[in-house]
This record gives structure tokens, C-alpha cells and sequence, in this order.
């Protein structure tokens, strides 16, 4: 019985010889076929096609149906064969498009598992690093009222650290930096120059933060922030009113739209610094160093610029109502359309500036160099500017109705269109002025052929 066993072929042995068989009688049964439709079945229609000839035409002509019949046969077969590979084509192709069908939707359910896994792995990650971050903020800010400097350096690290790798909690960061700016700030002896290790540390932070991530600004007034470095410091639209910036460096420093009301800038260092828009009401900025720097349309009512230095810098648009500027370098500064109404700017340097349509009423500028001011249509009814020096100065169009220029210096300084009757004459000196047709002179003295302005022989 084992040996039996043993002497039976495989299956698989027995299922290629059932092939072999098979494809044998196929072609057997094709030989078969073939063979009866060219021989007897083309005899048979050959037969059938000379039945009614007789004699030996029959002979010759059998020959010829026979041929004839046979080829007959096989256009019939070359259709069928033709028909058959059509359909075997079509449902050939048929199966293909149902097969790439169902490839495509299997991979369409592929993708749509793996994004889903991808999400799911997504948010799993975001999770677990949301859970990171809460803990290392919170650690964080427990460090910042560590009373170890270097602890609360390590916490101002990690806190910027946050900021940088989550914009979501940036501001919550920049919140914690400028409490923690403010509530040690102010804490500080004063008047001291050292400055502290971690509140400088912090700012730091807080002034080259990514500001694209802010909501909303940052809120440091009241912070004594005197002797700080903050060179280029990204400040734009913060809130420091009443901060003490005293002696800090804020070269290059963006403070545009930033309230700076009442703060003491003094002495500060703010060359090229743009302060465009800011706030400045009541400010103290004596003897501030601004060369350069841009305060196009800053509020400045009742700010305090004695001795600063602010040459070449952009003033237009200016609101300095009652601001005093008594002995500042303005040389070259632009001051086009400055509101100074009753600015003080005794003793001001303002050789080369641009007062073009500016307002000074009731302004003082006594004692100023203002040699090649260029001052047309400026208004400067009621102003005091004796002793002035206006030489080379550009007055066209001037409003100087009830200003006092006793003892000024006028020499070729422009007056065209000027009306020269209304001002207060005493002791001033406008010989060699040059004024245009459109100027009214006053009595005792008269306009020479090239326009220039001299006293009428008695």
C-alpha cells in the first residue's frame, strides 16, 4: 500500500501532462477541420458549382471551382479569424480597463488609509509637542523669579527658544519677557549706569523677536531701560510711555508708531533710528543724539530737544507745538509742513534745513543760525527772531506779520512776495536783501534794479 503511495505522480505532474493532452486533441481537432473544409467540403462546392457542364471542359473547370472554393474557404476563415481576434481583443481590452479601474481605486483606498495615518500620526506628534511646550513655558516662566541670575538667564534662553519654535505662543512669551522687563526694570537703584545681566538679556529677546508673530504690541511703559544696548531694536508701535531710555543706544532702532509719551530719552543715542508716526508728547530728549534719524509726522507737543543733535534729520510733517529746541543741531534737517507753533528754538543751528511751509507762530528764534534756510511759505506770524542770522536764507512767500526781526542779519536772503510793512523794524538791517516786485517794502527803503533792498538817501 505505501508503495502505491509512493508511485503516484504529483498533482502538479498530472495536471501539465492534462495540458499536454489537451492542447493535442485541440490541434488535432483544428487539423481535423481545416483539412474537411479544404479538401471535401471545397470538392463538394467545387462539384456543385460544374454540375451542369459535361464532357472535358468539366475536368478543367472542376479544377478551377476547386481552387476557387478553397479560397473562398479561406477568406471565410481569414474572417473568422479576424472576428474571432476583434472580440478577443475587445474583451482583452475590456478585462485591461476593469483591472486598471480596480488598481486605481485600490490605490485611491491606499492613499486615503496613509493620509489618514499621517494625520492621525500628525496629530498624535502636535499633541505630545504641545504637552512639550506647555511644560518647558511653564518652567520657563517659574525660572524667570528664580533669585539666581544665571537661573532666570537660563529661563529668558528657553522662553526665546519657545517663541522661535512655536509662533502660537510667541506672544504669550513676549507677554511674560515684558512683564518681567517691567517688574525688574523697574526695581533697579538709580541712577546707575550697570546694567543688569537678565533685564538686558531679556530685552534682547524681546527686541529681535519675529514682530510678524505679534498680536498686539508690546506694552513696556514705565520700564527703566536706561544705558541699554538696543541697537536695531525692532520696538515699531510698542508701548513706552514714560520709560527711561536715558544713555541707551537705539542706533538704527525701528520705533515707528511707538508711544513715547513722556518718556526721558535723554542723552540717548538714536542716529538713523526711525521713529515715523511716534508718539513723543512731553518726551525728554536733551541732548539726544538723532542724526539722521526720520520722525516724519511724529507727535513732539511739549517734547524737550535742547542741545540735540538732529542733523540732517527728517522733521516734515511734524506736530511740535510748545517744543523746545534751544541750541539744537538742526543743520539740514527737514522740517517742510512742521507744525512749530510756539516751539522754542533759541540759539538753534538751522543752516541748510527746510522750513518750507512750516508754521512758526509766535515761535523764538532768537540768536539762531539760520544761514541758507529754505523757509517759503512758512508762517512765521508773531515769531521772535531777533538777531537771527538769515543770511543766503530763503523767505519767498512768508508770512511775517508782527515778527520780530530786530537786529537780524538779512544780507541776499530771498523776500520775494514778502510783506515787509507789517513787521517789527527795530534795528533790523535789510540792506543787500533781495526781494521781487511782488514784495512791499517799508518806508525808508527802496529796491535797486537787480532786486536788491537799500536804505533811501535822507
Amino acid at each position: 500500500m505505501g508503495e502505491a503511495a509512493k508511485e503516484q505522480p504529483p498533482p502538479r505532474r498530472r495536471s501539465g501532462i492534462g495540458i499536454v493532452i489537451a492542447v493535442s486533441a485541440a490541434g488535432v481537432a483544428v487539423v481535423a477541420v481545416l483539412t474537411f473544409l479544404l479538401w471535401p467540403l471545397a470538392d463538394l462546392i467545387a462539384a456543385h458549382d460544374v454540375e451542369h457542364l459535361a464532357g472535358p471542359e468539366r475536368g478543367k473547370e472542376l479544377r478551377v471551382a476547386r481552387d476557387a472554393a478553397r479560397g473562398r474557404v479561406i477568406q471565410v476563415l481569414a474572417g473568422v479569424l479576424a472576428l474571432g481576434g476583434f472580440v478577443y481583443t475587445a474583451r482583452t481590452f475590456n478585462l485591461a480597463r476593469q483591472q486598471s479601474e480596480l488598481n486605481r481605486q485600490t490605490l485611491e483606498l491606499a492613499m486615503l488609509q496613509a493620509r489618514e495615518q499621517t494625520e492621525a500620526t500628525r496629530r498624535s506628534l502636535e499633541q505630545s509637542e504641545n504637552a512639550q511646550l506647555t511644560d518647558r513655558f511653564m518652567r520657563a516662566v517659574d525660572q524667570l523669579g528664580n533669585e539666581a541670575a544665571d537661573i532666570r538667564l537660563g529661563g529668558i534662553h528657553s522662553l526665546e527658544r519657545i517663541a522661535r519654535d512655536s509662533p502660537r505662543d510667541h506672544p504669550a512669551v513676549m507677554e511674560a519677557l515684558a512683564a518681567f522687563v517691567r517688574r525688574t526694570s523697574q526695581s533697579r537703584p538709580g541712577p546707575v549706569t550697570q546694567v543688569p545681566q537678565d533685564l538686558q538679556a531679556a530685552m534682547t529677546a524681546l527686541v529681535r523677536r519675529s514682530a510678524d508673530a505679534d498680536q498686539g504690541r508690546l506694552r513696556l511703559h514705565g520700564a527703566r531701560l536706561d544705558h541699554l544696548d538696543l541697537v536695531g531694536a525692532k520696538l515699531a508701535g510698542a508701548d513706552l510711555t514714560g520709560a527711561v531710555l536715558a544713555g541707551a543706544d537705539l542706533t538704527a532702532a525701528d520705533l515707528s508708531g511707538a508711544t513715547l509719551d513722556d518718556a526721558d530719552l535723554r542723552g540717548a543715542r538714536l542716529d538713523g533710528a526711525r521713529l515715523g508716526g511716534a508718539r513723543l508728547a512731553g518726551a525728554l530728549l536733551k541732548a539726544a543724539g538723532l542724526p539722521g534719524a526720520d520722525l516724519a509726522g511724529a507727535e513732539l507737543g511739549g517734547a524737550d530737544l535742547r542741545g540735540a543733535n538732529l542733523r540732517h534729520a527728517r522733521l516734515a510733517d511734524i506736530r511740535a507745538v510748545g517744543a523746545r529746541f534751544a541750541k539744537a543741531d538742526l543743520t539740514g534737517a527737514d522740517l517742510v509742513r512742521a507744525d512749530l507753533t510756539e516751539a522754542e528754538l533759541n540759539g538753534a543751528i538751522l543752516r541748510d534745513a527746510g522750513l518750507a511751509r512750516a508754521v512758526l507762530r509766535r515761535a523764538t528764534l532768537s540768536g539762531a543760525d539760520a544761514e541758507r534756510l529754505s523757509a517759503a511759505g512758512a508762517v512765521l506770524a508773531g515769531a521772535v527772531a531777533s538777531d537771527i542770522c538769515l543770511t543766503w536764507a530763503d523767505l519767498s512767500g512768508c508770512d511775517l506779520t508782527d515778527a520780530n526781526l530786530s537786529g537780524a542779519e538779512l544780507r541776499q536772503a530771498r523776500l520775494d512776495g514778502v510783506d515787509l510793512t507789517v513787521v517789527k523794524l527795530v534795528g533790523l538791517d535789510l540792506t543787500d536783501a533781495i526781494a521781487a516786485d511782488g514784495a512791499r517794502v517799508p518806508s525808508g527803503w527802496e529796491r535797486l534794479p537787480d532786486g536788491r533792498l537799500t536804505r533811501r538817501p535822507s
